[in-house]
C-alpha cells in the first residue's frame, strides 16, 4: 500500500505554527512498505481573497487543489476549515512539545 503525506513548513525543516493552510510550503513524502520518500515541495497557492476571515471555503479550495493527490495532511494547527479538508483526506494534528526537525529536503 502507497501514500502521499503532506507536511505543512514554513523552512522546511519544521512543521508551520499557525494553521496548516498557512504554511509556505507541503513537503510530499511517500510511504510504502516501512518506507518514506520525499517526493517534492510544493509551494502554497497564495489565497487571494480575505485571510481574515476565518473558515474562507475559497482558501480550503485553494489548499485542496494544491494537496491534490495527496492522502493524508499533517500540522499542528488545523483552522475552521478542517470540515472541508476532511472530505477529501484524512488530516493529523501532531503535538509537538520540542522543536524537532521532522522535515528533509535533500536534492
Amino acid at each position: 500500500m502507497k501514500f502521499l503525506v503532506a507536511f505543512g513548513t514554513d523552512d522546511g525543516k519544521n512543521l508551520n505554527n499557525d494553521h496548516v493552510g498557512m504554511a509556505e510550503y507541503f513537503y510530499v513524502y511517500q510511504f510504502s512498505n516501512g518506507k518514506e520518500k520525499l517526493m517534492e515541495r510544493r509551494e502554497n497557492m497564495h489565497f487571494e481573497g480575505d485571510e481574515s476571515i476565518h473558515g474562507d471555503p475559497e482558501k480550503a479550495k485553494a489548499t485542496s487543489t494544491v494537496l491534490e493527490g495527496v492522502d493524508v495532511i499533517v500540522g499542528k494547527k488545523f483552522g475552521p476549515n478542517l470540515p472541508r479538508l476532511l472530505r477529501n483526506f484524512v488530516c493529523v494534528l501532531l503535538l509537538v512539545r520540542l522543536k524537532p526537525s521532522i522535515i528533509t529536503w535533500t536534492e
